[in-house]
């Protein structure tokens, strides 16, 4: 099916973000899907799946698509990655704390304090020891050279001997265990878990996590657009 990028961005944000939202937040999420886009500089999309764009699309996401048409995040003369995720921790998180440093400049750490009103905001999320151990065991070590001197131990957890580094805005960026480390983001999608913003504890022969927001935490909270949009602010302003 051939398709332009208009039509083609309508069909994308009403897959990404619910068209129950405020009208200010779809138009925000449809800046950041067609800056992503248009980095290939198309006008016309070949879409392989015949039935891709059949279901039907709510006004609301046309007019978020056509009331911004033209409009891409830019920095230095190129279209940023318009990053966005669920729901945050309570802050999005800072690229140069997690991604090669100054990859991307323009992701710095914002605040999302509404974020905690989200019905998904808490997650918790159990394993019996023994599968922990077994996921934990099929885990790559990173390669990275991270520094573990100020890592912390995680309190409610200490016989599992686990440690953690996180970032500024609390997502943990390393975990440790056993002389052994891995990225959090890997970790988090091992476990399955919502985020990489977690707890662990330890209770007889189980694991429990205790998470905040869903996923990665870089650039725009979804949940938190949502919000700025119902106090009234622009899509310009979110």
């Amino acid at each position: 099916t051939e398709m332009t990028l208009q039509e083609y961005l309508c069909c994308v944000v009403r897959a990404e973000m619910p068209a129950t939202f405020e009208a200010e937040a779809l138009k925000a999420q449809a800046i950041l899907i067609r800056t992503n886009l248009s980095d290939g500089g198309k006008t016309e999309l070949l879409v392989e799946d015949e039935a891709y764009g059949r279901e039907k699309v709510p006004e609301i996401c046309y007019l978020a698509a056509a009331e911004t048409k033209g409009i891409c995040l830019i920095y230095e003369g190129a279209p940023v990655y318009g990053a966005y995720f669920k729901v945050s921790s309570g802050m999005t998180r800072n690229a140069g704390e997690l991604l090669e440093e100054g990859e991307y400049p323009y992701l710095s750490s914002v605040s999302c304090d509404r974020d905690f009103l989200s019905e998904e905001y808490t997650d918790i999320m159990k394993y019996d020891l023994s599968e922990f151990e077994r996921k934990w065991e099929d885990l790559q070590q990173t390669t990275d050279d991270i520094d573990t001197e100020n890592a912390e131990k995680a309190s409610f957890a200490e016989d599992l001997d686990i440690a953690f580094l996180c970032d500024s805005a609390g997502y943990v960026t390393y975990i440790g265990r056993g002389g052994k480390w891995v990225s959090g983001e890997n970790f988090r999608y091992a476990f399955a878990l919502p985020s990489s913003s977690f707890q662990i504890q330890s209770r007889g022969k189980e694991v429990i996590f205790t998470t905040k927001g869903i996923g990665h935490g870089l650039g725009m909270s979804q949940f938190g657009a949502n919000e700025m949009a119902k106090e009234g602010k622009s899509y310009s302003e979110i």
